[in-house]
């Protein structure tokens, strides 16, 4: 969040972080079929399941202390949910998610079956149970709500310090700022 801090000053002691490492990424050279690319590698971000989605959580786990609860939905092999439940219990917290189905392949297999050891899951039978069991469950219980994905707008700016780190990075090693960014929009 350096970068987002140093352009932004105002922000910095306004936004509170969690205790989650998340570090610069590098920028590769790759060649593609025969096209040069540049590859940020935010899958480096973390030591606990980096990626993007350690950048949002950074925001959005932040106050999260030992014994708080937290809750999210996803699908089956939701890799938002497995970051959660993996950097909150990093922090002292526990996790329940809300799961709904999903066309599995090897990866989101591995996923599942991690989530499973790593987080009390509930199985609802479409994403509209998912959200009504999850709401249920907020309406009667103390637990702390990670919305999917983390795709709320605080979580959105650990997005924002990642373009802006990126920025800074071409510019330090001299590069020119490329005139089309590609961003993969996962497993949505």
């Amino acid at each position: 969040m350096r970068a987002l801090f140093d352009r932004i000053a105002s922000l910095r002691g306004a936004i509170p972080l969690a205790a989650i490492e998340v570090r610069e990424t590098p920028v590769e050279r790759w060649r593609v079929g025969g096209a040069s690319l540049l590859i940020k590698r935010d899958d480096l971000s973390a030591d606990v399941l980096g990626g993007n989605k350690a950048r949002a959580l950074q925001l959005l786990l932040a106050g999260v202390t030992l014994g708080d609860t937290l809750l999210t939905v996803g699908a089956t092999g939701s890799t938002h949910a497995l970051a959660v439940a993996r950097h909150g219990a990093a922090l002292g917290a526990a996790c329940e998610v809300v799961t709904w189905p999903q066309e599995l392949n090897d990866v989101a297999r591995v996923t599942a079956a991690a989530l499973a050891r790593e987080a009390r899951v509930t199985h609802a039978r479409s994403v509209a149970d998912a959200y009504v069991r999850a709401a249920l469950r907020r309406a009667t219980r103390r637990v702390r709500w990670i919305a999917a994905g983390g795709s709320v707008p605080l979580g959105a700016l650990g997005h924002v310090g990642a373009a802006l780190e990126l920025i800074e990075q071409l510019r330090r090693d001299g590069i020119a700022l490329p005139s089309t960014i590609v961003v993969p929009l996962g497993s949505g």
